[in-house]
């Protein structure tokens, strides 16, 4: 993907990317959650980390917008939400990834499928085995701040966005996530 163009120093284009319309106010803190929840969903399966995010956000000239959450991710609990931008910069970077990630989504969806059609253990399977456990852990850490010995009960919520990465790596798919997340009824997603 070749750098974004950008209107001026301070300001970027969103409405190249469909993504002009805002937000109430009152709805940043759930967008916020959503998008920390997706990111975590996709980093749980990919294994990007903190390095990956900020080399993406400088291909897409979003290092300006994003670069403070990005490079220090512990710290975003403690934050306030996103701002508007920070949130369109992380639909950008979220979508860039999972169409670069697109095959290894596809494969987890795949096994998903097969394995819930013939009521397996999807634990049995390696890679959703290793995305359930991960996604449980960094959950723990970065959103509950507790330890539990099970991660199964995560599990329906990790297949739940397994599910939207799907969607968010199509070409279309930042404009389809911004609306997504502007939507009064985000069960109703993607």
């Amino acid at each position: 993907m070749e750098p974004l163009a950008r209107a001026d120093d301070r300001a970027f284009n969103w409405q190249e990317f469909n993504l002009e319309r805002e937000p109430e106010p009152t709805q940043l803190d759930d967008i916020t959650i959503r998008l920390e929840l997706v990111m975590l969903a996709l980093v749980a399966l990919t294994g990007a980390g903190s390095e990956s995010l900020v080399e993406v956000a400088e291909q897409l000239n979003l290092n300006s917008v994003i670069a403070d959450r990005l490079t220090h991710p512990e710290n975003s609990q403690q934050q306030k939400p996103l701002s508007v931008d920070e949130a369109r910069a992380l639909v950008l970077i979220i979508c860039y990834l999972a169409k670069e990630n697109q095959a290894l989504i596809r494969r987890a969806i795949a096994l998903l499928e097969q394995y819930t059609t013939t009521n397996e253990d999807l634990r049995q399977v390696g890679l959703l085995r290793d995305y359930f456990d991960a996604f449980s852990q960094m959950y723990q850490e970065q959103i509950d701040g507790s330890v539990s010995p099970s991660s199964d009960p995560l599990n329906p919520l990790a297949i739940k966005l397994l599910i939207e990465l799907l969607f968010y790596s199509n070409s279309n798919s930042p404009q389809r996530f911004w609306l997504a997340l502007l939507s009064p009824n985000p069960e109703n997603n993607p």
